[in-house]
């Protein structure tokens, strides 16, 4: 009597789980890079008397913060760091310096002297695109080969 076919054995099945994780990491990396270079154009263009207000110029993520005080000249104050803490994807470049808008708009008495805008400008040129491509794919493959799983389904 024939009760049928019946086959043992298993199957191996794998499965990428959705790397959102990894798209938060390049996306916090493009961020945080562009920060860098922003700050870096920003220092350039600073005015300069004795160097305190290009001091006080950094830049911050919500993991990471730089560029406070690196640069030659007279040091910014504690009190002069940026103070503003940013959530998640973002990042800020700036200082907590009173005179540092002054500068940035100037005054009735003063003319400005811009140098965080063009700063953003001359990055805003930049193939942004291509370091949140870059940033993004190498993240996202990381996370993938993290979360990469593997099971076997057994069937009698």
């Amino acid at each position: 009597m024939d009760e049928g076919f019946v086959m043992a054995g298993s199957v191996e099945i794998v499965q990428n789980v959705f790397a959102s994780d990894g798209a938060r990491e390049g996306a916090l990396q493009a961020v945080e890079r562009t920060c860098i270079q922003i700050h870096a154009q920003a220092v350039e263009l600073a005015p300069v008397d004795l160097g305190q207000l290009r001091n006080s110029l950094m830049w911050r993520t919500s993991r990471n913060e730089n560029g406070f005080n690196s640069q030659p000249g007279e040091q910014a104050r504690q009190r002069d760091r940026l103070s503003i803490r940013p959530v998640e994807v973002e990042g800020y470049i700036g200082t907590n310096l009173d005179y540092g808008t002054y500068q940035e708009f100037g005054t009735r008495f003063q003319r400005a002297q811009p140098y965080l805008r063009p700063a953003g400008e001359q990055v805003r040129g930049t193939p942004d695109v291509d370091i949140i491509r870059r940033f993004g794919q190498e993240s996202m493959e990381r996370e993938f080969q993290r979360r990469r799983q593997r099971r076997t389904v057994r069937r009698v």
